[in-house]
């Protein structure tokens, strides 16, 4: 049976007693002749004389004869009682030794066991030994007798009845029965995590009564089997340290099978399990430490098509072991987004909780708002990446000036769920974007309306182009007009009716109101439509109100119906705000002397004077140019500054890097990079530069209001320079601006910011700048058709977004949102100006110092 518990090792060694007792001495009893002599013969050990009382004596006579005894009194030696102590399964021989040394011979020995610790018992006679001088050697093999504890003696006589006795307190154990696999306790549990070092601990216990001895055997990643050996203990502990970290080498049901197999268990009795028994215990991808890597955040422009955009991501451990599902531990992986989405399905009117946006499959719609959540449970993954599909259905957008929509994934979590190792939930990965979403069509309104806006009374001819990016998923496209107001949205305009006649038809030629949506194709591609327009103002107009002209594209997709306008006139955009249907992009507003190409309002709050006010040159640009080339020619033509980065940080002049002052003018030329980076203007000041730009990162104002300054950027000999920068955060400008180029805004003071590409909080702070500006740019240049550039774009790539780059109402840009109550209030974060009550984005109001006190080389005749 088995016994739990420890024991003591026995010494191997022999410990022996002796006792020696001398019974008789005489022996013999022999008849020798000679009995008159009275005297027995000597006993031949030469210990005395005949007849003396040492050597024999007589005991009797018969006759002629008489009896004679010898004497002896010497014990016999016992050599040895030699055995193997300690724990044995077999069958145990002892060996006992004995020699006599007197004259007696050796006549017996007896040998005795003790079982248990009980009475002595004898076990093996050797009699009539007869030996003298001569080593005697006897042995007696003990049976094994399992669970018995054997101690013996041995008595040794000699034929006088000398004795000797020798006792042994070793003891023989006896454990017959071997060790057996059930006796093995496995304390690694059956499910495990990658681990680099991990302690893989068994337990065995014996299933005799001598303790486990040496335990062997193999694991599967190891070259060669292990042993250990030297255990004292009936339970031996054993403890390995091993490397399971590779759990994606050979993935079963999304654990890897690991092995260990026991093939010898001995006891110290010699008793031996051999065999192969296998234990299996399963490692998963470690959920303490893992690894979330996002591989494709999605396209930052996103097509409108109803296809899947998926946002990958791939899980594994700090191992590199992908993260999957394993049905062992009932292990699940769910993954949660959470965005802001204010795309509805039904963008026309923008109201109700239609999502364009679908998650995980086509039926599942985003929830309309802020930090809006998704989340798909139980997601299959094979090789530790899974795919989160969106699925955007439709987006607002005209060729004229874009307005993106744009989503932001704000974050996306994990949870990790099983039954062995617990949840972990709400891991977020280190991610958020925004994403723009790009219509199947965009349209584009031109010609009259888009040059000279609405003019009452007045027959205007324009043209509707369609764009497609068609999909084969698209059925029943229509194209509608309508006019209305914003608070009127599909009904008659408070203010306006509009007529309308397609082709070149004159007004009241079959004409149609276009006072609410009107069919106006039921077939869409790349095609282009010309209509005609007539602006009647009703009797009694409503005050304060706005009216647009725009065009809505319907289709359905996928099954889902998509209705959303495509191009919306005068402005009233369908934008990112609180009340999406009623907003208004503003553009600049001009009063008096600035010099442009091209004159195009883009809305109708803009306005500006063209009184020149008596001014002393001549308002055309070329003789601007002309004047101002040749001052500054003349003035430093035999000057030259350094030719270093140079920075202006104040503008008395008093701490500037480089340039060449000479009287009020302060002058940089070739190779130099001059930031305009102080604000505060004392006196008259010029600053000139030849073949280098002007960056403008600081607001700068004049220290009185009799203070002027003038900036001139001016093209050297190669064409290099000609432009200012101003950077976006700049708000005034209290200057004349001149550049020989264009004025753009900036970030680095190299590159144009083309707003095209930006969203409109990029550019949304208000730019005032109280003086003039010349310069080569267009207002409104980007909504004349043809397009407007300035002369030094090549021709054939004056493209919107080229004529957009030069527009002076795209410097700046921001739109106007109801507040709820039907005013219009700045949005974007709008930073407003000092010294203009304007709200247009860009504000340029003249001077009157200009003709007081003009600054140094500003007499142009």
């Amino acid at each position: 049976m088995k016994k739990i518990l420890y024991a003591t090792v026995l010494v191997s060694m022999m410990i022996f007693f002796s006792v020696a007792s001398v019974s008789a001495n005489w022996y013999g009893d022999t008849w020798e002749p000679k009995w008159w002599v009275r005297s027995c013969s000597s006993d031949g050990d030469t210990t005395g004389w005949a007849g003396s009382s040492t050597d024999s004596r007589v005991i009797s006579q018969s006759g002629t004869q008489m009896l004679c005894q010898r004497w002896d009194g010497q014990n016999p030696e016992s050599l040895s009682l030699d055995y193997v102590g300690g724990w044995i399964n077999q069958t145990q021989t002892i060996t006992v030794q004995a020699l006599d040394r007197g004259g007696s011979r050796l006549k017996q020995i007896i040998l005795e066991e003790s079982q248990n610790s009980g009475a002595w018992t004898q076990v093996a006679n050797w009699d009539n030994l007869n030996s003298q001088n001569t080593l005697v050697t006897r042995t007696f093999d003990r049976v094994p007798l399992d669970n018995a504890t054997f101690r013996y003696r041995m008595h040794v006589y000699d034929y006088a009845w000398n004795t000797q006795t020798i006792e042994s307190s070793n003891l023989i154990q006896f454990d017959i029965i071997p060790p057996s696999i059930d006796d093995i306790l496995n304390n690694i549990p059956e499910h495990l995590l990658a681990n680099d070092s991990y302690t893989y601990t068994f337990e065995v216990w014996n299933n005799g009564w001598s303790s486990i001895n040496t335990i062997a055997g193999n694991y599967e990643l190891w070259d060669n089997p292990w042993a250990v050996s030297e255990f004292s203990s009936l339970g031996a502990f054993f403890s390995q340290n091993i490397d399971i970290s590779q759990v994606d080498n050979d993935r079963i049901d999304g654990a890897r099978e690991y092995n260990f197999t026991i093939t010898q268990i001995c006891d110290e009795a010699g008793n031996c399990w051999n065999g192969a028994e296998v234990f299996t215990h399963y490692i998963y991808a470690n959920t303490l430490d893992i690894i979330a890597t996002i591989l494709n955040p999605l396209a930052q422009i996103v097509p409108a098509d109803g296809t899947a955009q998926d946002i990958v991501i791939t899980l594994v451990d700090n191992y590199g072991n992908q993260l999957v599902p394993a049905s062992n531990i009932s292990r699940t992986i769910d993954m949660n987004l959470y965005a802001n989405n204010h795309l509805r399905l039904n963008q026309y009117s923008n109201t109700g909780n239609e999502s364009a946006i679908f998650i995980w499959d086509v039926n599942t719609a985003l929830d309309i708002g802020n930090n809006v959540g998704a989340n798909l449970n139980n997601i299959i993954s094979t090789d530790g990446q899974y795919n989160i599909p969106l699925y955007v259905f439709a987006s607002t957008s005209n060729t004229d000036s874009f307005v993106p929509w744009y989503a932001r994934i704000n974050e996306i979590t994990y949870d990790v769920n099983d039954t062995e190792f617990g949840i972990i939930n709400n891991q977020p990965l280190s991610v958020s974007f925004d994403f723009q979403v790009s219509p199947l069509y965009t349209s584009n309104i031109s010609w009259d309306i888009i040059e000279n806006w609405f003019i009452e009374w007045a027959e205007q001819r324009n043209t509707l182009d369609i764009f497609s990016l068609n999909s084969a998923n698209i059925t029943n496209p229509s194209l509608y007009l309508e006019f209305g107001t914003p608070n009127t949205i599909n009904t008659s305009s408070d203010n306006f009716s509009l007529q309308y006649g397609l082709g070149g038809a004159s007004f009241d030629e079959g004409w149609s109101s276009l006072d609410q949506r009107t069919p106006f194709q039921n077939s869409l591609g790349n095609e282009s439509y010309d209509f005609t327009t007539f602006l009647l103002q009703v009797p009694s107009p409503v005050s304060n109100t706005q009216s647009y002209l725009a065009s809505i594209i319907s289709y359905n997709l996928l099954w889902k119906n998509i209705s959303y306008p495509s191009d919306i006139f005068w402005k009233n955009s369908y934008h990112w705000t609180s009340n999406w249907y009623n907003t208004v992009q503003d553009g600049i507003f001009i009063e008096w002397v600035t010099y442009s190409q091209n004159i195009n309002s883009l809305t109708s709050s803009q306005s500006w004077s063209w009184d020149i006010n008596e001014i002393s040159w001549d308002v055309y640009k070329s003789l601007v140019r002309r004047d101002i080339h040749k001052n500054v020619y003349n003035t430093f033509k035999n000057i030259t500054p350094e030719n270093v980065t140079s920075r202006l940080n104040d503008f008395d002049f008093s701490d500037n890097e480089s340039g060449v002052e000479l009287w009020d003018i302060l002058y940089f030329s070739s190779g130099t990079t001059v930031e305009v980076q102080w604000w505060t203007v004392f006196g008259r000041k010029t600053v000139v530069t030849i073949g280098t730009n002007i960056f403008i990162t600081w607001n700068i104002l004049n220290s009185s209001s009799s203070d002027i300054l003038w900036i001139i950027s001016m093209q050297d000999d190669n064409g290099n320079g000609g432009n200012i920068f101003i950077h976006p955060d700049v708000t005034n400008i209290e200057a004349i601006l001149y550049a020989d180029l264009t004025l753009a805004s900036s970030n680095d003071g190299v590159n144009t910011l083309e707003w095209a590409l930006l969203p409109a909080s990029a550019l949304a702070n208000q730019l005032y700048i109280h003086g003039s500006v010349f310069s080569e740019n267009t207002v409104g240049g980007s909504r004349s058709s043809p397009l407007v550039c300035p002369y030094f774009v090549p021709d054939g790539t004056c493209t919107l977004q080229e004529s957009q780059k030069y527009d002076l109402n795209y410097i700046r840009r921001y739109y106007q949102i109801d507040d709820g109550s039907w005013n219009m209030v700045p949005a974007n974060g709008w930073i407003s100006s000092v010294g203009t009550s304007k709200t247009n984005p860009i504000v340029i109001e003249y001077n009157p110092q200009v003709q007081l006190t003009p600054p140094p080389l500003f007499e142009i005749k």
